[in-house]
């Protein structure tokens, strides 16, 4: 029983003598965290070092066979002015450009020019009021035109023929043509209508294909830029004066 008693007790010791010795351990290098750092230092920051001094010799010595030209740019070559390198390709950029310009300017000048002929010639801007170039004005041929079935269009084109104003004569047949075909039935006027309608309306009447001539004197008259003549009118206007009578016969 006492032998028991002492090994509990002897127990007892050891573990607080164990304990004890744990706690203090722990303690100590809480401390040592705490309060200490450890640092290393190599030796080799410790040495002193000597700063040698090289002679103008050696430092010449070590230039030697190194080319320094292409590692730096002297005063005098910063200073000079920079000459623009126009190679073969620059070259030819210049020269498309330059022809683009002179292109452009060209073109203006020929717009330019067209219109101030328009306006020398009197076609732009052209008042309707303002006569043709005789008796009978573009006024007279509006209303003509408006109201072509009941016109009466020969007194105007008497007026044109005393005045030698041929081509605005020729466009007057022209019309007489077109409204005598209307009043037979022969066409449906409008004044809409084009001359290529009224030549397929009378394709296959015994006077279409003299109608279909007349029309395209009448157009090169009236359209084209050259002066109808006297003797070239006489011409024509046979040509017109034949059509108009078949169309009466052949309406009659």
């Amino acid at each position: 029983m006492t032998t028991q008693k002492h090994k509990i007790f002897f127990s007892i010791i050891l573990g607080f003598i164990l304990f004890s010795g744990v706690k203090v351990q722990c303690q100590d290098t809480v401390v040592l965290d705490e309060d200490y750092e450890e640092v290393y230092i190599d030796p080799y920051f410790q040495e002193d070092y000597k700063i040698e001094e090289f002679s103008s010799k050696q430092i010449e010595a070590a230039r030697k066979g190194i080319d320094f030209s292409k590692d730096y740019i002297t005063k005098k070559e910063k200073e000079a002015p920079v000459t623009p390198n126009i190679d073969s390709d620059g070259l030819g950029d210049f020269a498309s450009g330059v022809f683009k310009a002179l292109f452009i300017i060209a073109l203006i000048a020929v717009i330019i020019a067209v219109l101030f002929h328009m306006i020398g010639d009197a076609k732009l801007f052209k008042p309707k009021s303002k006569k043709i170039i005789g008796a009978v004005t573009a006024m007279d041929l509006e209303k003509i035109e408006d109201n072509l079935e009941e016109s009466d269009i020969e007194p105007f084109l008497k007026k044109a023929i005393e005045d030698n104003d041929y081509k605005v004569a020729i466009r007057l047949y022209f019309l007489i043509a077109i409204r005598d075909l209307s009043k037979n039935k022969f066409i449906k006027w409008k004044k809409d209508k084009t001359n290529r309608d009224y030549i397929r309306e009378t394709r296959s009447l015994p006077i279409g294909k003299h109608f279909k001539e007349t029309a395209h004197i009448y157009e090169k008259a009236w359209y084209g830029d050259f002066e109808v003549k006297y003797s070239d009118f006489q011409i024509l206007e046979k040509k017109f004066n034949d059509l108009i009578s078949q169309i009466k016969i052949k309406g009659a």
